[in-house]
């Protein structure tokens, strides 16, 4: 089973969007984009945010 930010950079690139373009969308900046996609999960202050982004 695919983790959470394999099914989420999946789900962009199959809507050929870039992180410009989900981080407009969600109003994230990109760099949260690709924590987010990458499962880096300590670069947000607390495991809320993480869960609220998701």
């Amino acid at each position: 089973m695919p983790m959470v930010g394999e099914q989420l950079a999946s789900a962009r690139e199959a809507k050929k969007w870039g992180l410009e373009d989900i981080a407009r969308l969600t109003k994230l900046r990109s760099d949260q984009v690709l924590a987010l996609e990458e499962g880096r999960y300590h670069v947000f202050s607390a495991p809320v945010y993480v869960r609220g982004f998701v």
